[in-house]
């Protein structure tokens, strides 16, 4: 039986997708602005009724809620967004003994890291 790669290989329209070329050469198109910059910009403005800046405001509504009203919620969101979530780390062994694919593609990816190291230097 086929698996779904071969299947989907089959199905596709060899014209459409060519090994090693980007499906977008061009990029985005120049002046086009994501949802995060046009974020970005629009907290950067004073809003006028206030005379304060919008991340200004969206700040102290924040921390009101967070703090004030005691929302755990935020209070974990604003402490993971200060010092940053903590690091989680899983011994994966079997029955004490290291599995040794695991062990190959650990020592690869180090000996990658090594090497983009190196190059920087």
């Amino acid at each position: 039986m086929e698996d779904k790669t071969e299947i989907t290989d089959k199905k596709q329209k060899p014209w459409l997708f060519k090994k090693g070329q980007s499906g977008n050469p061009n990029g985005r198109p120049v002046g086009s602005v994501s949802i995060v910059e046009g974020i970005k910009k629009k907290l950067l403005e004073i809003e006028p009724e206030n005379k304060k800046t919008y991340l200004d405001l969206f700040l102290s509504r924040y921390f009101r809620k967070a703090i004030k009203d005691g929302d755990v919620g935020l209070l974990r969101d604003m402490i993971n967004r200060i010092d940053g979530m903590p690091q989680q780390r899983t011994d994966i062994t079997s029955g004490d003994k290291p599995i040794p694919i695991l062990n190959a593609i650990h020592s690869n990816h180090s000996s990658q890291e090594a090497d983009e190291t190196t190059k920087e230097d």
